[in-house]
């Protein structure tokens, strides 16, 4: 966890600053020794079934999960989307008149016009 969390550091530093600026290109350096770290451990040998498991998965997604890196546009994980998303997801299943197809296309329509319209 502690990997993954200095690179998420030094990436809130780095895009705190224009692309241009010294400061910037120095956290982006550090950002991408930290990654290349990163991508060294994972090529390494695990014989754990567990550690196996995350680091298939990691080799499998690394193109996505270090898309960030050449894009600081790009946020490093999707948590805000996720956030935005919580309140349908919860509310489909609470919001009474949500149990046939039909009621479930107009909250999600509702749900886009409110989104819209909304600051």
């Amino acid at each position: 966890m502690e990997r993954i969390g200095l690179p998420y550091h030094t990436n809130n530093q780095r895009v705190t600053y224009p692309k241009e600026s010294p400061l910037f290109k120095k956290y982006d350096q550090e950002l991408k020794e930290k990654i290349d770290k990163i991508s060294s451990l994972i090529n390494q040998g695990y014989n754990h079934p567990g550690q196996t498991a995350v680091i298939t998965s990691m080799k499998e997604h690394w193109k996505g999960l270090t898309l960030f890196v050449d894009n600081p546009d790009i946020p490093m994980d999707n948590n805000q989307a996720e956030r935005i998303l919580r309140t349908a997801v919860l509310g489909r299943k609470n919001y009474w008149g949500n149990h046939a197809l039909w009621a479930g296309e107009l909250t999600v329509a509702m749900f886009s016009l409110i989104q819209i319209l909304s600051p």
